[in-house]
């Protein structure tokens, strides 16, 4: 053999080792296809609505205005209303697939009250 040529059996190697190399990759990928779509949300709605009602307490405002709207566990959205001098505010606790249970909404208007 010479220096510049490959052999058939490097081929076989080389051939051999990039289906293993695709076939992990698209295991993996599988994987997380399947955990992102079938995995239930990290939180109930219990937890959620303690996370918000700490969150209302770390701001000094009154738990007792706020207002349960709508439970969306299969979208792992919770949603609420604070109410407050006729003002009301919503404020989501959503699943960042990261972070796990987050709240959003209209904070900043909160944070003003």
């Amino acid at each position: 053999m010479t220096s510049g040529m490959i052999e058939k059996r490097d081929l076989k190697i080389l051939a051999w080792a990039i289906g293993v190399l695709i076939g992990t990759v698209s295991l993996i990928t599988l994987f997380m296809v399947w955990a992102v779509t079938t995995v239930p949300c990290s939180y109930d709605t219990e937890y959620a609505t303690k996370k918000v009602e700490n969150y209302l307490n770390d701001k000094g405002l009154n738990i007792d205005n706020l207002i349960l709207t709508q439970e969306q566990l299969s979208s792992c959205q919770v949603s609420f209303v604070y109410k407050n001098s006729g003002n009301e505010y919503k404020i989501f606790v959503i699943d960042d697939f990261v972070r796990g249970a987050k709240i959003t909404g209209e904070l900043g208007e909160l944070n003003e009250l």
